[in-house]
């Protein structure tokens, strides 16, 4: 993300952006049904502070008993399992390798009947195989607080919690449950020396779930879902943080704009129709998110006639009169310095998409106040660019779509006879 010298500050920035916004992400990482009309959107803290790295932090624990369930369901047993050698005495049967000395003092002490013999027999209390029941274990515990407290985590935290109960159930892990072991540090720290002196392989099941549990977070896998945003530093996950961000400003905007406001959760993260729809008078809005422009799209690839496909992170469209209005809208994490590339980028849909007239606004953000910058053509054509203040984002959209309603009521009384 974009940095300043004050770290602090930045903290608090972004905390207060994502504070804001906290219904869409929380819709985002539980796909299972997206309940954004539970959520009260707004610039004002939701959580104190002491308890906000506590919010996030059950997040995280979420997140890796999700990402340790998909490991987990692909398990291969052999491969945690281990060979030792014990003496057993049987009852008038060979099962094993004799021992001699042993027998001979059987038989000296008039116990005719047992065989002492050495036997090979499968370990299943490993290290790593405790490791993985503590594993299944602490990630058990988590999903039943998330599952008690409801809402869509809590769905997500239920349906996990059904593959751990039944993973639990099966052997060896109904036996190791209660087995007594060391704590999961200590245990981290057995596996992995373990690991190192090539008890397991590089690359196996526990290699991997020890990446899980010490995971720096500095990036994560597309293949992890989406339940792997909150532990992740990837740019691409940053950008998509503050596309969210967004997401929820221009949404929390409109519903304190215009009187009539709905939001079509069925529709996020789909193309099936907006996100939301508004209305001011005769003329309303709707509000689509990462809406595929394909058929309208100007430019083809070369060989395959496919058209180049745009994809706009949203888009406002409106009818009044006949007459359509379309506004492209791009969240772009980028500084002040990137301005120039961040105008050509939204001209790029300009070209392809081709528009008329042709209105789009990037959106990004800013530590300090807010800033506008603006380019036309003769041919009415605009594109803008705002930098939005992390901490207050939506009121200044709230101010410039009062903008925009004003100036489109002035015009409207202007062109009357």
């Amino acid at each position: 993300m974009v940095q300043i010298k004050n770290g602090a500050s930045t903290f608090e920035l972004w905390q207060a952006a994502i504070r804001s916004s906290l219904g869409f992400i929380s819709s985002y990482l539980a796909p299972d049904k997206y309940d954004m009309n539970d959520f009260y959107l707004s610039d004002r803290p939701l959580h104190l502070e002491e308890n906000f790295s506590k919010f996030i932090r059950s997040r995280i624990e979420l997140s890796r008993s999700v990402i340790l369930s998909s490991e987990l369901s692909k398990i291969n047993y052999s491969e945690l399992s281990a060979f030792r050698h014990e003496v057993y005495y049987g009852r008038r049967r060979v099962e094993g390798a004799i021992i001699l000395p042993r027998l001979i003092r059987e038989r000296a002490a008039g116990r005719l009947d047992t065989i002492p013999v050495l036997r090979t027999v499968k370990n299943s209390d490993t290290p790593e195989a405790l490791f993985i029941s503590e594993l299944i274990q602490s990630s058990t515990r988590v999903c039943r607080w998330w599952k008690k407290n409801g809402g869509s985590e809590g769905r997500l935290a239920g349906s996990t919690l059904k593959f751990f109960n039944a993973l639990e159930n099966q052997a060896p892990w109904d036996e190791l449950r209660t087995k007594p072991r060391p704590s999961l540090p200590e245990l981290v720290g057995i596996v992995r020396s373990r690991l190192a002196a090539g008890w397991s392989k590089k690359g196996g099941i526990i290699d991997r779930l020890l990446k899980i549990v010490d995971a720096e977070g500095d990036a994560v896998s597309e293949a992890a879902g989406d339940i792997a945003f909150f532990i992740s530093n990837d740019p691409r996950y940053q950008d998509r943080m503050f596309e969210l961000i967004c997401l929820g400003w221009l949404v929390s905007a409109a519903r304190n704009v215009f009187p009539s406001f709905k939001v079509h959760e069925e529709n996020f993260l789909s193309a099936r129709g907006p996100i939301a729809t508004f209305c001011k008078g005769e003329r309303c809005w709707s509000l689509s998110y990462q809406r595929h422009y394909a058929s309208e799209t100007h430019y083809h690839w070369r060989g395959s006639r496919q058209r180049l496909r745009a994809i706009p992170d949203y888009v406002a469209e409106s009818i009044l009169g006949g007459n359509g209005m379309t506004v492209i809208l791009d969240a772009k994490n980028r500084p002040q310095s990137s301005r120039s590339e961040i105008i050509y980028k939204m001209l790029g849909y300009k070209e392809n998409l081709r528009l008329k007239p042709f209105a789009a606004l990037a959106l990004a953000p800013t530590y300090e106040k807010a800033a506008f910058h603006r380019v036309d053509d003769d041919d009415g054509n605009s594109v803008g660019l705002v930098y939005l203040p992390l901490d207050r984002g939506e009121l200044v959209l709230r101010r410039i779509l009062r903008s925009v309603l004003d100036t489109s009521d002035r015009n409207k009384n202007m062109s009357r006879p």
